[in-house]
């Protein structure tokens, strides 16, 4: 009977290990919530953009411009860099499409910006295109503090939910 209980505690531990290595477990926020919106995202195809995983901001429409531009053919909005910010969140090389970010939160302390992110990863049942490709989002950030980590957790989409 002991020996059985003690496996049953060994497994339980190991599921925790498991789901925590899977989903991560993160410290409670904190500082302050900064407003952020999307304004540019896709994938991009590897030929215009270098296939290593990036976080760079921005703090003028030029160099905004000039990176945007590499990413995507879409129209660049203007953006008032005296109040915001735009940083870009790149996944790096994919091998195939369905892939994307959802930045999910950012929060500000001392002047530092911490983002909390999701890559989102297609499941088994997804049709995706076979090109390599670059996931990324440009974010425009309410707040001009120092862009200093970004924490990622992954979710796997299934095509078949209705």
């Amino acid at each position: 009977m002991y020996k059985l209980g003690r496996m049953k505690y060994i497994r339980s531990i190991a599921q925790v290990f498991l789901l925590s290595s899977l989903y991560g477990c993160s410290e409670p926020e904190t500082g302050t919530p900064v407003g952020f919106v999307s304004v540019l995202s896709g994938g991009a195809r590897i030929d215009g953009v270098l296939g290593n995983s990036k976080l760079e901001s921005f703090d003028s429409q030029l160099a905004f411009e000039k990176v945007a531009t590499l990413y995507s053919a879409d129209a660049v909005p203007e953006i008032d860099f005296a109040t915001n910010q735009i940083v870009l969140v790149d996944l790096g090389e994919r091998t195939s499409g369905g892939y994307s970010i959802r930045v999910d939160s950012i929060y500000e302390s001392e002047g530092a910006l911490r983002i909390n992110a999701t890559e989102i990863q297609p499941g088994s049942t997804c049709f995706v295109t076979a090109a390599m490709m670059t996931p990324y989002v440009f974010v425009k950030v309410f707040s001009v503090g120092k862009v200093e980590a970004i924490s990622w957790k992954s979710e796997v989409i299934d095509c078949n939910q209705k």
